[in-house]
């Protein structure tokens, strides 16, 4: 029967008959002390590769982690991203709307400013009038001088500052010659004009003037008569009748 020396289950007894030389045996003995040591150290090594393959799957496990959790965060990154395009796609849309709508109101706020323009200029050209007469209310003596009679005083209305003024003035001069009458607008005269007696003694006459001037808002001021007789003791009935117009 042969015997295999590297068999871990054969004895030094098998490899090694008692009847060999003793120098024989020790060589034999020192070789199966070495397979000994040979398979210790195989062992061990199996042992180390073994650790060696569990820290290298370890560290496959956690690079594996580590890569999904990387996936993981550039999926939520994507998400993110979508997110934000989305947010910036609807700010754009809304500056738009708001940038449509500024122009509007710009367009609005010119249109505003246009007719607060007209306003103003129809309030500039708005006018309002008045009217009034008077008279001396019997024959009133006149001088050889103008003095003035039939005065109407007028007011002028808050915010207006210009004044048209249409005013005559009629007189019956009682005179053996002739008697003198002119229309005063605002210290203003008139032209004078002649009124001359008839074989009775009495004259009839008239007088018209207009003025356009500036005039203070709230003040006052006044049209009248003006006449006078070169004979003494002449006499008149006088009128006067006056129609204004205010402009601002």
């Amino acid at each position: 029967m042969s015997i295999d020396p590297f068999d871990p289950g054969t004895s030094v007894a098998q490899e090694f008959p008692t009847q060999e030389p003793d120098k024989l045996r020790r060589l034999w003995q020192i070789i199966a002390a070495q397979k000994r040591a040979m398979f210790d150290l195989r062992a061990s090594v199996l042992a180390n590769v073994s650790d060696i393959v569990a820290d290298l799957q370890a560290q496959v496990a956690a690079t594996a982690a580590a890569t999904a959790a990387v996936a993981a965060a550039q999926i939520t990154l994507t998400a993110q991203g979508v997110t934000l395009t989305a947010t910036v796609a609807t700010l754009t849309a809304q500056q738009a709307t708001l940038t449509a709508q500024q122009a509007t109101l710009t367009a609005q706020q010119a249109t505003l400013t246009a007719a607060v323009a007209n306003i103003a200029t129809l309030v500039g050209q708005q006018v309002t009038g008045d009217a009034g007469s008077a008279t001396t209310g019997g024959a009133a003596g006149l001088g050889t001088s103008a003095s003035s009679f039939a005065v109407i005083t007028f007011n002028v209305p808050a915010g207006y500052t210009v004044a048209a003024v249409n005013a005559n003035t009629a007189a019956a001069v009682s005179t053996p010659i002739y008697g003198t009458i002119a229309t005063r607008i605002a210290g203003i005269d008139g032209p004078f004009m002649n009124a001359y007696a008839n074989s009775s003694g009495l004259a009839n006459g008239a007088s018209n003037f207009s003025r356009v001037f500036g005039v203070t808002p709230g003040g006052t001021f006044t049209v009248e008569t003006r006449a006078f007789s070169p004979s003494a003791g002449s006499s008149a009935l006088l009128t006067t009748a006056a129609g204004v117009t205010f402009y601002r």
